[in-house]
């Protein structure tokens, strides 16, 4: 049983370097596209401009300089462009309700309600 035990937590670290991995290719794949992206829409305002000749001179110059004015945090972003995450929490309140049909409620509706205020501290009403 340890040599399994030990195997499978020997694994786990290689799932978190997969997984890190992983992460980091998608993110270098869309920071490339975003390159892509801004690098064209420079060189077609630069054409607008009649400066083609000027972008194709220092097309690695202008690229240098969105590197270093990206000051983009993939994290944060992340967190601000993600919905509300909904979870599970356990209120540690027993409430009796239904099985397979048949009703195998032990108390009132009204006093599992009351037990569900009572452990979250809300008042009658309020929700």
């Amino acid at each position: 049983m340890s040599m399994k035990t030990s195997r499978r937590n020997a694994s786990v670290p290689t799932i978190w370097k997969k997984l890190y991995e992983k992460a980091y290719e998608w993110y270098e794949e869309q920071e490339g596209s975003n390159m892509h992206d801004y690098l064209e829409e420079t060189r077609k305002n630069m054409e607008a401009d009649n400066l083609a000749g000027e972008f194709e001179e220092h097309e690695d110059e202008i690229r240098e300089l969105i590197y270093d004015r990206n000051d983009s945090d993939p994290v944060k972003d992340l967190i601000r462009n993600s919905s509300v995450t909904n979870f599970f929490y356990s209120l540690g309140v027993e409430i009796s309700g239904y099985l397979t049909g048949c009703s195998l409620r032990g108390e009132s509706v009204a006093m599992a309600c009351h037990k569900v205020r009572r452990a979250l501290h809300l008042k009658k009403g309020t929700v």
